[in-house]
């Protein structure tokens, strides 16, 4: 039997997961998901940028349902719906959601608080599935919405060669051929994001 706190405790985790998964590829993320929503509001008011991506996680007992703004395209939320129903899981659909009362606006407080953002709800249905693998789908839609390829790593300051290569057990002079390098050395300027290609041993 699924009781509320069952759900609540799944929902976290797979929100949990999503953000480590992110962080893995040093897509910075921050998980606010034992957090009231008006501070949800002014945390994510006083951090984000155009470029910042907002993921509400929930839970919904007729299909896996992905929202998306009203004033946004629906590029993430196709991608989102293709990955999960292409790996078997159960869509009922994917929709912008306005307010019943200003049908200008949408109905969710997050996604209405930030239009220029691009928001997702996604409620799943199915909390007794592997959420190691629902995870992997959902960051791997993220990834490819973002141009990243499952080879890609977004580069950092402080980062060196020598570390990546540790971290993803692969070859220096690999990871400089791929990537067109003549020196170890990566110089980097903040915020620009620069990509590494690595390549599996």
């Amino acid at each position: 039997k699924i009781n509320n706190k069952n759900i609540y405790g799944v929902i976290s985790n797979i929100s949990r997961l999503i953000s480590n998964k992110l962080n893995d590829f040093n897509i910075s993320t921050i998980n606010l998901t034992n957090t009231n929503e008006q501070d949800k509001i002014n945390f994510i008011n006083s951090n984000k940028d155009n470029n910042t991506i907002i993921i509400t996680n929930g839970y919904d007992s007729n299909g896996i349902e992905i929202i998306y703004g009203i004033n946004r395209d629906d590029k993430l939320a196709s991608r989102l719906n293709n990955e999960l129903t292409s790996n078997n899981y159960r869509v009922s659909k994917y929709y912008q959601k306005r307010d019943i009362i200003n049908t200008t606006s949408d109905s969710d407080n997050i996604i209405n608080s930030f239009p220029s953002n691009d928001s997702i709800i996604i409620r799943y249905n199915d909390i007794n599935t592997d959420i190691d693998i629902l995870s992997n789908i959902i960051v791997n839609s993220i990834k490819g919405y973002l141009g990243l390829s499952n080879d890609t790593y977004i580069v950092k300051k402080g980062d060196t060669l020598y570390s990546i290569s540790k971290k993803y057990n692969v070859n220096v002079k690999d990871l400089m051929n791929v990537n067109s390098l003549n020196t170890t050395n990566l110089k980097i300027k903040l915020p620009r994001i620069k990509f590494v290609k690595c390549i599996k041993k």
